[in-house]
Protein backbone atom coordinates (compact mmCIF):
# COMPACT_ATOMS: atom_id res chain seq x y z
CA UNK A 1 0.00 0.00 0.00
CA UNK A 2 2.96 2.56 0.69
CA UNK A 3 4.62 1.64 -1.91
CA UNK A 4 1.67 2.29 -4.38
CA UNK A 5 1.42 5.85 -2.81
CA UNK A 6 4.46 6.30 -3.19
CA UNK A 7 4.67 5.63 -7.08
CA UNK A 8 1.65 7.40 -7.46
CA UNK A 9 3.02 10.64 -5.98
CA UNK A 10 6.29 9.67 -7.87
CA UNK A 11 4.38 9.89 -11.45
CA UNK A 12 2.72 12.95 -10.16
CA UNK A 13 5.90 14.58 -9.76
CA UNK A 14 7.28 13.37 -13.39
CA UNK A 15 3.83 14.85 -14.73
CA UNK A 16 2.94 10.99 -16.27
CA UNK A 17 -0.71 10.90 -14.27
CA UNK A 18 -2.79 13.85 -14.24
CA UNK A 19 -3.74 15.77 -11.27
CA UNK A 20 -6.83 15.92 -9.50
CA UNK A 21 -8.27 15.57 -6.20
CA UNK A 22 -11.58 14.58 -4.75
CA UNK A 23 -14.23 16.99 -5.51
CA UNK A 24 -17.23 14.91 -3.60
CA UNK A 25 -17.74 14.04 -0.32
CA UNK A 26 -19.51 10.73 0.34
CA UNK A 27 -19.92 8.05 2.72
CA UNK A 28 -18.00 5.61 0.54
CA UNK A 29 -16.42 1.84 1.26
CA UNK A 30 -13.65 -0.15 -0.47
CA UNK A 31 -14.79 -3.84 -2.21
CA UNK A 32 -12.76 -6.44 -2.63
CA UNK A 33 -9.09 -7.34 -3.19
CA UNK A 34 -6.32 -4.36 -3.14
CA UNK A 35 -5.40 -5.60 -6.51
CA UNK A 36 -8.85 -5.98 -8.06
CA UNK A 37 -11.07 -4.13 -5.53
CA UNK A 38 -12.67 -1.20 -6.09
CA UNK A 39 -14.53 1.79 -3.94
CA UNK A 40 -17.88 2.57 -3.84
CA UNK A 41 -20.68 5.39 -2.55
CA UNK A 42 -23.22 3.53 -0.34
CA UNK A 43 -25.92 5.95 -0.46
CA UNK A 44 -28.52 3.76 -1.93
CA UNK A 45 -26.81 0.96 -3.11
CA UNK A 46 -29.33 -2.29 -1.86
CA UNK A 47 -30.55 -5.16 -3.09
CA UNK A 48 -32.28 -3.86 -5.78
CA UNK A 49 -29.26 -2.44 -6.97
CA UNK A 50 -28.03 -2.48 -10.89
CA UNK A 51 -24.55 -2.97 -11.15
CA UNK A 52 -22.16 -4.00 -14.35
CA UNK A 53 -18.70 -4.74 -14.00
CA UNK A 54 -16.81 -4.45 -17.07
CA UNK A 55 -13.71 -6.26 -17.00
CA UNK A 56 -13.16 -9.55 -15.38
CA UNK A 57 -9.45 -10.76 -15.48
CA UNK A 58 -9.14 -13.60 -12.92
CA UNK A 59 -10.14 -10.86 -10.00
CA UNK A 60 -14.05 -11.28 -9.01
CA UNK A 61 -13.51 -9.95 -5.43
CA UNK A 62 -15.27 -6.88 -5.65
CA UNK A 63 -18.34 -8.44 -7.53
CA UNK A 64 -18.04 -11.37 -4.55
CA UNK A 65 -17.74 -8.61 -2.04
CA UNK A 66 -20.92 -6.72 -3.07
CA UNK A 67 -22.79 -9.89 -3.58
CA UNK A 68 -22.44 -10.88 -0.17
CA UNK A 69 -22.70 -7.56 1.37
CA UNK A 70 -25.94 -6.65 -0.35
CA UNK A 71 -27.41 -10.21 -1.97
CA UNK A 72 -27.56 -8.42 -4.91
CA UNK A 73 -26.88 -9.65 -8.82
CA UNK A 74 -23.83 -8.29 -10.39
CA UNK A 75 -23.98 -8.07 -14.26
CA UNK A 76 -20.17 -9.29 -15.53
CA UNK A 77 -18.65 -8.89 -18.89
CA UNK A 78 -15.29 -10.10 -20.03
CA UNK A 79 -15.15 -11.57 -24.29
CA UNK A 80 -11.65 -12.74 -23.60
CA UNK A 81 -10.26 -16.26 -23.63
CA UNK A 82 -8.06 -16.11 -20.59
CA UNK A 83 -10.50 -14.62 -18.75
CA UNK A 84 -13.27 -16.72 -19.84
CA UNK A 85 -10.98 -19.91 -19.03
CA UNK A 86 -10.42 -18.86 -15.32
CA UNK A 87 -13.90 -18.09 -15.03
CA UNK A 88 -14.75 -22.06 -15.97
CA UNK A 89 -12.56 -23.10 -12.94
CA UNK A 90 -14.41 -20.79 -10.42
CA UNK A 91 -17.39 -21.87 -8.22
CA UNK A 92 -19.81 -18.83 -9.50
CA UNK A 93 -22.44 -17.96 -7.39
CA UNK A 94 -26.08 -18.00 -9.87
CA UNK A 95 -25.79 -13.62 -8.63
CA UNK A 96 -22.83 -13.40 -10.70
CA UNK A 97 -23.83 -13.08 -14.64
CA UNK A 98 -21.12 -13.32 -16.97
CA UNK A 99 -22.19 -12.47 -20.67
CA UNK A 100 -18.91 -12.57 -23.28
CA UNK A 101 -19.28 -9.46 -24.33
CA UNK A 102 -17.14 -6.59 -24.36
CA UNK A 103 -17.97 -2.68 -24.21
CA UNK A 104 -17.16 -0.16 -26.90
CA UNK A 105 -18.84 2.47 -28.71
CA UNK A 106 -20.33 0.76 -31.67
CA UNK A 107 -22.03 -2.85 -32.01
CA UNK A 108 -19.86 -5.27 -33.93
CA UNK A 109 -16.60 -6.84 -33.56
CA UNK A 110 -13.71 -4.96 -32.01
CA UNK A 111 -9.66 -6.06 -32.45
CA UNK A 112 -8.02 -6.71 -29.44
CA UNK A 113 -3.98 -7.12 -28.95
CA UNK A 114 -2.94 -10.43 -27.39
CA UNK A 115 -1.01 -9.78 -23.55
CA UNK A 116 2.44 -9.22 -24.44
CA UNK A 117 3.35 -12.06 -22.10
CA UNK A 118 1.84 -15.64 -21.72
CA UNK A 119 1.31 -15.47 -18.64
CA UNK A 120 -0.27 -12.08 -18.68
CA UNK A 121 -4.83 -11.97 -19.02
CA UNK A 122 -6.18 -8.81 -20.10
CA UNK A 123 -6.32 -8.24 -23.70
CA UNK A 124 -5.43 -4.33 -24.32
CA UNK A 125 -6.93 -1.52 -26.91
CA UNK A 126 -3.96 -0.16 -28.44
CA UNK A 127 -3.67 2.81 -30.74
CA UNK A 128 -1.99 2.56 -34.37
CA UNK A 129 -1.98 -1.47 -34.00
CA UNK A 130 -0.41 -3.08 -37.09
CA UNK A 131 0.58 -6.57 -35.40
CA UNK A 132 -1.01 -9.44 -36.10
CA UNK A 133 -0.97 -10.39 -32.54
CA UNK A 134 -5.02 -9.47 -32.20
CA UNK A 135 -7.81 -10.99 -32.01
CA UNK A 136 -11.40 -9.75 -32.58
CA UNK A 137 -14.19 -9.89 -30.05
CA UNK A 138 -17.94 -9.24 -29.64
CA UNK A 139 -18.76 -5.76 -28.63
CA UNK A 140 -21.28 -3.58 -28.04
CA UNK A 141 -22.42 0.04 -26.78
CA UNK A 142 -23.70 0.25 -23.39
CA UNK A 143 -27.02 1.61 -24.52
CA UNK A 144 -27.17 -1.58 -26.57
CA UNK A 145 -26.63 -4.03 -23.73
CA UNK A 146 -28.98 -2.34 -21.62
CA UNK A 147 -31.75 -2.77 -23.88
CA UNK A 148 -30.51 -6.30 -23.94
CA UNK A 149 -30.95 -6.90 -20.52
CA UNK A 150 -33.82 -5.09 -20.28
CA UNK A 151 -32.72 -2.05 -17.90
CA UNK A 152 -33.17 1.57 -17.77
CA UNK A 153 -30.55 2.61 -15.24
CA UNK A 154 -26.99 1.81 -13.53
CA UNK A 155 -26.36 2.61 -10.28
CA UNK A 156 -22.82 1.25 -10.58
CA UNK A 157 -20.93 0.97 -13.59
CA UNK A 158 -17.28 -0.19 -13.20
CA UNK A 159 -14.96 -0.12 -16.17
CA UNK A 160 -11.26 -2.23 -16.50
CA UNK A 161 -11.44 -2.36 -20.02
CA UNK A 162 -7.54 -1.79 -21.05
CA UNK A 163 -7.74 1.44 -22.73
CA UNK A 164 -11.25 1.36 -23.96
CA UNK A 165 -12.69 3.34 -21.69
CA UNK A 166 -12.30 6.58 -23.52
CA UNK A 167 -14.07 5.80 -26.99
CA UNK A 168 -16.67 4.58 -24.43
CA UNK A 169 -16.84 7.07 -21.53
CA UNK A 170 -17.32 9.75 -24.95
CA UNK A 171 -20.04 7.31 -26.24
CA UNK A 172 -22.02 7.14 -22.92
CA UNK A 173 -21.89 10.75 -22.31
CA UNK A 174 -23.38 11.14 -25.37
CA UNK A 175 -25.97 8.68 -25.02
CA UNK A 176 -27.35 10.27 -21.90
CA UNK A 177 -27.99 7.33 -19.71
CA UNK A 178 -28.51 7.10 -16.20
CA UNK A 179 -25.94 5.87 -14.23
CA UNK A 180 -25.32 7.37 -10.66
CA UNK A 181 -21.15 6.11 -10.04
CA UNK A 182 -18.89 5.52 -12.31
CA UNK A 183 -15.79 3.53 -11.41
CA UNK A 184 -12.61 3.34 -14.32
CA UNK A 185 -9.36 2.52 -14.73
CA UNK A 186 -7.50 4.88 -16.72
CA UNK A 187 -5.13 3.57 -19.19
CA UNK A 188 -2.71 6.30 -19.87
CA UNK A 189 0.62 4.94 -19.31
CA UNK A 190 -0.21 2.67 -21.95
CA UNK A 191 1.04 3.22 -25.27
CA UNK A 192 -0.35 5.26 -27.59
CA UNK A 193 -2.26 7.14 -24.73
CA UNK A 194 -1.48 9.98 -22.40
CA UNK A 195 -2.06 11.78 -19.80
CA UNK A 196 -4.29 14.59 -22.06
CA UNK A 197 -6.49 11.63 -22.75
CA UNK A 198 -7.23 10.89 -19.21
CA UNK A 199 -7.39 14.75 -18.45
CA UNK A 200 -10.19 15.07 -21.35
CA UNK A 201 -12.10 12.10 -20.08
CA UNK A 202 -12.33 13.56 -16.82
CA UNK A 203 -13.15 17.32 -17.84
CA UNK A 204 -16.10 15.83 -19.64
CA UNK A 205 -17.18 13.96 -17.10
CA UNK A 206 -17.25 16.61 -14.80
CA UNK A 207 -18.78 18.49 -17.38
CA UNK A 208 -21.49 16.14 -17.47
CA UNK A 209 -21.74 16.28 -13.87
CA UNK A 210 -19.87 13.62 -12.67
CA UNK A 211 -17.52 14.17 -9.77
CA UNK A 212 -14.69 12.27 -8.21
CA UNK A 213 -15.26 10.99 -4.50
CA UNK A 214 -12.05 8.68 -4.53
CA UNK A 215 -8.80 8.33 -6.29
CA UNK A 216 -6.78 4.66 -5.65
CA UNK A 217 -3.74 4.92 -4.10
CA UNK A 218 -2.33 3.74 -7.37
CA UNK A 219 -3.60 6.99 -9.20
CA UNK A 220 -5.56 5.18 -11.96
CA UNK A 221 -8.69 4.16 -10.50
CA UNK A 222 -11.32 6.84 -10.11
CA UNK A 223 -14.61 6.83 -8.72
CA UNK A 224 -17.12 9.58 -9.59
CA UNK A 225 -20.65 9.88 -8.75
CA UNK A 226 -23.63 11.96 -10.59
CA UNK A 227 -26.39 13.43 -8.24
CA UNK A 228 -29.73 12.81 -9.86
CA UNK A 229 -32.49 14.86 -8.47
CA UNK A 230 -35.61 13.11 -7.37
Amino acid sequence: MLRSKIIKYINLLLGVDPVFFQQQICLKKHFGTPYGGWTIALEGINKNSIIYSFGIGTDISFDLDLIKKYSLTINAFDPTPKSLEWLKQQKIPKSLKVYQWGIADYDGKEKFTLPPQENFVSFRKTKKDKSDKNIKLPVFQLSTIMKKLGHKRIDILKMDIEGFEYQVIENILKSNLEIKQILVEFHHRFSGFSKKDTEKAINKLNKFGYKIFNISDVGLEYSLIKKYSK
